[in-house]
């Protein structure tokens, strides 16, 4: 076995200093009416959760672009309204 310099540690010596958690600010999440069109013909209207509008907007976006294979660019979001 080499031999070690007495001033550096192998990982097994050094102890491990306990890491703090991070502190999450959880924001209630609402609902909200999303309406418009895909590709300019067909009319949709989607109820989504989210933090905001942007959030619910971006959640509309993602959810028609990942099921029905839609790009951002071919849906046109004419309203977006919270409901109870």
């Amino acid at each position: 076995m080499a031999k070690q310099d007495p001033g550096k540690q192998s990982k097994a010596q050094t102890q491990a200093t306990p890491k703090k958690a991070k502190e999450t600010v959880v924001q209630a999440s609402k609902k909200y009416e999303i309406t418009g069109s895909i590709a300019g013909a067909k009319q949709f209207r989607k109820v989504v959760s989210g933090r905001s509008e942007r959030h619910a907007k971006d959640v509309a976006l993602s959810l028609f672009g990942s099921c029905g294979g839609f790009k951002r660019s071919q849906i046109k979001i004419t309203g977006i309204k919270a409901v109870e």
